[in-house]
């Protein structure tokens, strides 16, 4: 299981242009005494809207990763999936983010509730 550290921040790079600067912001911060656990993330509604994939998010953190030397943990996030997006974000992230907008007002039986409690 990932731990996620103390302080992490989502950094978006929705064109995949961004995540050295974003990474050495990350450097400044450790600087001032901040440890910031950067974590990409985007949605598969911004990947649809502009054309890009799971794999593009990783691979951009990972080249900054490496450029920059960053030694720390970093995770890559499945923003807002659900059952049915889920599958393509898998090989490439670590961390989930569940959208649960379509429960939302939506009772649940009290078994449900009795199970997880």
């Amino acid at each position: 299981m990932v731990k996620l550290g103390k302080y992490s921040i989502g950094v978006g790079d929705r064109f995949g242009q961004q995540a050295k600067a974003q990474l050495q912001a990350c450097i400044q911060a450790a600087e001032h005494r901040v440890e910031l656990v950067p974590v990409w993330n985007k949605s598969n509604r911004e990947h649809q809207i502009i054309g890009s994939d799971p794999a593009g998010v990783y691979n951009a953190a990972a080249t900054a990763v490496k450029v920059i030397g960053w030694t720390k943990p970093w995770h890559v996030d499945a923003d807002h999936i659900n059952l049915q997006t889920v599958d393509r974000f898998i090989p490439w992230s670590d961390f989930f983010t569940i959208d649960v907008a379509d429960w939302i007002g939506k009772p649940t039986s009290s078994d449900l509730v009795e199970t997880f409690v």
